[in-house]
């Protein structure tokens, strides 16, 4: 009997053994499961705030609009002024003109100064900028639009001749002449924004051809438009 007794006490141990090896393993996929649930979480949302961070970065960095460098310039030390005179070793598809060089200011680009460059697809002027030489933009095939800054009161023969891909100009009230030949061939020109009255832009002074085969644009003035 008591042989019997310590028997069934075996089993019922071996028994209660085998019960909890079986229940143990089943903690540990769990516990697996949930750990990885959690870092695939921590995980994406760590590379959502990385892509976030760099995209803002980026968009910080493209409003940045810094002056060119290593254009070429004539000091006039008599008239305590540099004109721009070439794009020298400056490698910008945008050119932005400083607005001094060497202390003095620059009021004007000279003759010739970016003729023939077909890399230029962009150009900013300071505002102490008061002279665009002849032919300074000949040619530029990708020059896409021009805003010619207040103070200049002449835009002299050929400035943007044959500058084919120019769309759109803008030109101050303070000019009182345009050159011959000025937009000859600028055959995509559609849109020419003209900051005085129409009256104004009827009293500028316009040598012939000065709009020579160019597109079919419209002048829009302070008080409305006029048509080619």
């Amino acid at each position: 009997m008591k042989k019997t007794v310590l028997l069934i006490g075996l089993l019922l141990i071996a028994v209660f053994i085998f019960a909890s090896c079986e229940k143990a393993p089943s903690k540990d996929p769990a516990v697996s499961e949930e750990s990885e649930d959690i870092d695939p979480a921590v995980s994406e949302e760590g590379e959502d705030i990385d892509h976030a961070a760099s995209e803002e970065s980026e968009e910080i960095d493209y409003t940045v609009s810094e002056e060119s460098e290593g254009l070429d310039y004539i000091i006039d030390k008599e008239a305590g002024s540099v004109k721009i005179s070439g794009r020298g070793d400056c490698h910008d598809a945008k050119i932005v003109i400083p607005k001094q060089i060497m202390g003095y200011p620059v009021t004007g680009i000279a003759k010739e100064a970016f003729k023939d460059d077909v890399n230029l697809i962009g150009i900013v002027f300071p505002q102490s900028v008061i002279s665009i030489g002849r032919t300074a933009f000949y040619n530029c095939s990708d020059l896409a639009s021009i805003t010619i800054p207040d103070g200049v009161t002449s835009i002299e023969k050929q400035s943007f001749w044959c500058c084919e891909s120019l769309t759109s100009v803008t030109i101050p009230d303070s000019v009182t002449r345009i050159g011959g030949y000025v937009f000859y061939e600028c055959g995509n020109l559609t849109d020419i924004t003209y900051q005085g009255t129409k009256a104004q832009w009827n009293a500028i002074s316009k040598d012939g051809l000065w709009n020579y085969s160019t597109g079919s644009y419209t002048i829009h003035c302070t008080d409305g438009d006029i048509a080619k």
